[in-house]
């Protein structure tokens, strides 16, 4: 999601990525499946983005979709509970698709100095959208809507399950994590903390996390071998998350 194209470049460029990744999953079907990218703006709910996202369901035959949270980079979009991001939420239940949250850039002028500053916009805008998912009624109201935060969600929890500083409405259904964090600490902390049911594998080989193991040699991003070498989880615990 390019946050900083105007709408017209925004919906050939998402149509262009989406004819790519359709190439790649017929060169390699038994390998990949499709998830659009859709042509977001944030001065134009995300109605704006249902043709696109028909055409790659209905026609490409894809599975899903990529949400960014923050489309523009300057955090001036309604929250992901809020009514700007319904149509996109009926839409999806219509079609049968999960939603994938994962930000993009950011255009916050106190990060410009560090090193990859969209990592600290993905930690930030997936911990928020994890927050207002899970306090708010969303999932009431669309029960059958199913979202996937990267990174485990962006960041933890710092309280304990029944504290009311963190959601306490059952969300088991609706709102899961993938696995794509590097820390073997931070994970197996995510994993206890959001439970098994609610994460799903996830990696970016080749990614992000390209920088070796000292232990092993092998990429940090290379976490099948992780998972799978967790002590505190049950195989049956670990064939639920892949």
């Amino acid at each position: 999601n390019f946050h900083w194209m105007r709408p017209h470049l925004q919906d050939a460029w998402a149509r262009f990525t989406n004819d790519l990744i359709a190439q790649a999953v017929r060169l390699h079907p038994d390998r990949f499946l499709g998830m659009a990218a859709l042509p977001q703006h944030f001065e134009q709910d995300t109605s704006h983005a249902l043709p696109e996202l028909d055409r790659c369901v209905n026609e490409l035959g894809f599975v899903g979709a990529y949400v960014n949270p923050d489309p523009s980079g300057n955090r001036d979009a309604p929250g992901m509970d809020d009514p700007y991001w319904y149509p996109l939420y009926e839409r999806a239940i219509q079609l049968g698709i999960g939603l994938i949250v994962h930000p993009a850039a950011t255009f916050d002028r106190r990060l410009e100095r560090l090193t990859n500053n969209y990592q600290f916009a993905n930690v930030i805008e997936e911990y928020i959208a994890t927050q207002l998912l899970s306090q708010s009624n969303l999932f009431e109201k669309y029960p059958e809507l199913r979202v996937t935060i990267c990174h485990c969600g962006g960041s933890l929890d710092r309280f304990i399950k029944s504290d009311p500083h963190v959601g306490q409405r059952d969300v088991s259904n609706n709102l899961f994590f993938d696995t794509c964090a590097h820390d073997i600490d931070f994970l197996t902390a995510a994993i206890k903390q959001r439970g098994v049911g609610q994460m799903l594998f996830g990696s970016e080989v080749p990614g992000s996390g390209g920088a070796l193991r000292p232990e092993t040699g092998r990429p940090a991003d290379d976490l099948v071998p992780v998972i799978a070498g967790f002590d505190f989880l049950s195989e049956d615990d670990k064939l639920k998350i892949f």
